[in-house]
């Protein structure tokens, strides 16, 4: 995922086609983190029939599998959610944001939620939040999810994106709203971010 990050697009599908390569000897868990891996370099690169089909694998992969954390069950679901929003396909993208956050917000063994995983979570639900006209709310939700993980997510090129436009739907108003949002707690800031997941997906959380 590190060449995927940076940009490398090619590198990253030559790295995750050799994962994937000996079904055989790698485990589903390997196979599903490729999956999902060649899933977002199609998203990335226009071929919204490879990275469905992909993504769709590794999330199956990933069902089918026990002892899987679940920021790796995320990888899927935040993919083809931001891939169904792309398609115009919001309803879509509700359903795969509401199981996100089912799986980001359960406690894991010791009993304590994954930052990073509702942090990913988060972010994802910021590009729902633009596609449905509420720029504020994709302002405040980056900065929740910078409060969650402890900084911003700069590496992600989805990140970017989603603040780029935010940025240009609100013109000066963007850090007026990010910036006092990146400043909770983090404890605070989930709070935040499980009223506005119930909000845009529809879905009810604890």
């Amino acid at each position: 995922m590190i060449r995927l990050r940076a940009g490398d697009l090619a590198g990253a599908r030559a790295d995750l086609d050799a994962a994937a390569a000996g079904h055989a000897a790698r485990s589903a868990m390997v196979l599903a983190f490729a999956d999902a891996g060649l899933g977002e370099v199609s998203r990335h690169t226009g071929d919204p029939d490879r990275a469905r089909a992909l993504l769709t694998a590794a999330r199956r992969r990933l069902d089918e599998t026990t002892g899987v954390p679940s920021r790796i069950r995320l990888l899927p679901l935040t993919g083809l959610a931001r891939l169904a929003v792309c398609c115009g396909q919001l309803a879509e993208a509700r359903g795969f944001l509401a199981e996100a956050f089912r799986l980001a917000l359960a406690a894991e063994p010791p009993l304590i939620q994954d930052r990073p995983s509702i942090a990913g979570a988060t972010e994802a639900l910021a590009d729902l939040a633009l596609a449905d006209g509420r720029g504020a709310d994709a302002a405040r939700l980056l900065g929740y999810a910078a409060a969650i993980r402890g900084a911003p997510d700069l590496g992600n090129p989805d990140v970017r994106r989603a603040e780029a436009t935010a940025r240009a739907v609100l013109d000066g108003d963007y850090e007026a709203l990010r910036v006092p949002a990146g400043r909770l707690g983090p404890d605070a800031a989930v709070t935040k971010v499980t009223a506005l997941a119930g909000e845009l997906t529809g879905a009810r959380f604890g």
